[in-house]
């Protein structure tokens, strides 16, 4: 045991560790069709077009946690290395009681990567990437002065620094105060509350920085015989040296539910206002809402069915443009949970979107399918470690009016990683 490993026991109390090998692979598709005009026949061709991106990794992931009485240090060191990057992030928390209502939490995480050449073979990557260092420092106070009232105040401290920054990838700062709150107010009946600061500097392009205030305030209350009502309001004003960039947003969101048993049925409306101070075709202040219908069923031990229609607009707040659209859809999932060592989620969506003002040059009607899967398996456990295995799918395909828009995205992932 080295010293300042003994000096955390005397300090802390109680040693863990977990270390955790994985290897994984990461498989992307996309289809569309591009146009190409031939100068020399005069000729305009339309070719299919697919794009293949394959990246296999692996990585080493060790965690440290030392715990006492009234106090807790955490440490996560990840390490990895693909056939497109190598990467380093390490991650530091420590939690400490200061009194019987009153906590103190501070952690950092940073983060290295390295995007290298070094298997042109295996080179199918569109985008190399820009090798660069990020760091995000946080301290929070947490005060619970009652069993009905909690006070949470965060100050955190973030930068993102480019080997070689550009306009698009550029360097900043980031300093963000936050203050929130919950309260009982009465029985069955909670308030959240909450405001904040956000200041950003960008060196690069000093058009990016700026002034971010929003506060946001919530209700929630659950009625006799399982039902329940809630809504949550937040209001933001994000001010650029760009004036081009700046706008007010807010964000309302109504919510009702019921339980019956193991049955539920949920309704919410998320509504969004969002105005610039100088309205362009690249930044058209929008309306957009929001409407779900959800019902959840179990069928069996472990397995939950959900499903319900969804009701989307957007439309343009100063006048109608190429942005306004109308999307009805429905969704299904599936999730299934068989005891501690088993997780699978199977969720499809699919549905129309319409462009009633759209210029069909750009735009055009269609309609799309959203098919995702995530799960986890525990293939083995016994006092040695366990060896766990991840998987994750996403298929989503766009059917256009013009059948040259089509457009389809897939994205799977599998990994397989042993802790002990």
């Amino acid at each position: 045991m080295t010293a300042a490993l003994a000096l955390c026991v005397v300090l802390l109390g109680t040693v863990s560790f977990r270390t955790e090998i994985g290897v994984g692979a990461d498989y992307t598709t996309q289809r569309y069709t591009v146009g190409i005009y031939d100068t020399l026949n005069w000729d305009w061709r339309e070719e299919d077009t697919l794009n293949i991106e394959t990246e296999g990794r692996t990585g080493l992931t060790l965690r440290l946690g030392v715990e006492g009485p009234g106090r807790r240090f955490d440490a996560v060191n990840a390490a990895g290395f693909s056939t497109r990057s190598a990467r380093n992030a390490l991650g530091l928390w420590y939690e400490q009681e200061l009194g019987p209502a009153l906590s103190l939490r501070a952690g950092n995480d940073a983060e290295l990567r390295h995007y290298h050449a070094w298997f042109p073979a295996l080179a199918d990557t569109l985008y190399g990437g820009r090798d660069y260092w990020s760091n995000n420092s946080r301290l929070e106070l947490r005060y619970r002065p009652t069993e009905r009232l909690r006070l949470n105040a965060t100050e955190a401290v973030e930068f993102l620094r480019y080997a070689e920054p550009d306009s698009y990838h550029y360097n900043y700062h980031l300093n963000r105060a936050r203050l929130t709150g919950w309260w009982e107010a009465g029985l069955f009946t909670t308030v959240g509350f909450g405001t904040g600061w956000t200041r950003r500097w960008s060196p690069q392009d000093r058009s990016r920085d700026y002034d971010d205030i929003h506060g946001q305030a919530g209700l929630e209350h659950i009625f006799e015989a399982g039902f329940r009502a809630g809504l949550d309001n937040e209001l933001r004003r994000r001010a650029y040296r760009g004036a081009g960039f700046s706008y007010w947003e807010d964000a309302l969101t109504l919510s009702a539910g019921a339980s019956a048993g193991a049955f539920e049925i949920e309704l919410e409306n998320e509504a969004n206002w969002l105005m610039y101070d100088t309205v362009s075709p690249v930044y058209p202040s929008l309306f957009e809402n929001g409407l779900r219908l959800s019902f959840d069923l179990p069928l069996a031990d472990g397995v939950r069915f959900r499903a319900g229609p969804g009701l989307d607009i957007g439309v343009g707040i100063h006048e109608r443009g190429d942005e306004d659209y109308r999307e009805l859809s429905l969704r299904a999932a599936l999730d299934i949970f068989g005891t501690d060592r088993l997780w699978l989620s199977l969720e499809d969506r699919v549905g129309l979107r319409r462009y009633p003002y759209a210029d069909t040059t750009w735009q055009t009607d269609y309609a799309f399918n959203e098919l995702s899967l995530f799960g986890s398996w525990t293939a083995l456990r016994g006092r040695a470690g366990e060896l766990r295995v991840e998987a994750m799918a996403s298929v989503s395909p766009e059917w256009h009016a013009r059948a040259t828009d089509n457009f389809a995205l897939a994205i799977y992932s599998l990994d397989l990683k042993y802790g002990f």
